[in-house]
């Protein structure tokens, strides 16, 4: 831990906390990990099902459909963590980074387009639990610094100008028939 350092809150949202893709499995080793170097970090889960964790206290919110309330939550934790051993583009990491909350998360699927390495969040090179401890522990080192960039990103890669922006730019564009 950091002397003078809040207790770190990181956020887990899948709409099925136990589908096995959601990598859920995962977490338990990897928080154990990180339990004396950030004591009393706690553990905020959002969606269905539950899960309880041997050495971090989880605080389960179930589904939260208002988006007062869970923009609101973004902003109490100090990051999300994304486990999944399968993903596209998650809204959960597009509604964090929006939120100002930067992520830590596997290198898969699409999550290196949302998450940058160092800017937006931390990734983890390979599939483990101690990869995924190792980038969620350089994320809680430097959240507060990634805070505004993580805002920033999403709002300049993700905002509806942005994406709208894109879509015109593929339809005007000349593709081979």
């Amino acid at each position: 831990g950091r002397a003078g350092q809040r207790v770190p809150r990181v956020r887990f949202a899948a709409f099925a906390i136990q589908d096995p893709r959601k990598g859920a499995h995962l977490l338990g080793p990897a928080l154990a990990q990180l339990k004396d170097r950030w004591p009393g970090m706690q553990l905020v889960t959002v969606g269905k099902d539950s899960l309880s964790l041997p050495h971090i206290p989880v605080r389960e919110l179930g589904y939260i459909a208002n988006m007062a309330d869970m923009a609101a939550l973004y902003a109490a934790c100090d990051a999300t963590i994304v486990p999944s051993l399968q993903d596209n583009l998650p809204n959960v990491v597009l509604e964090s980074l929006a939120g100002g909350t930067p992520v830590a998360a596997f290198n898969i699927g699409g999550l290196p387009d949302m998450v940058i390495d160092g800017q937006t969040g931390f990734l983890a090179q390979e599939t483990t639990p101690t990869a995924l401890a190792q980038a969620l522990d350089a994320l809680l080192t430097h959240a507060h610094a990634l805070r505004p960039q993580a805002r920033a990103f999403a709002e300049a890669a993700f905002s509806e100008q942005a994406v709208a922006s894109a879509y015109l730019r593929l339809y005007q564009t000349d593709l081979p028939v």
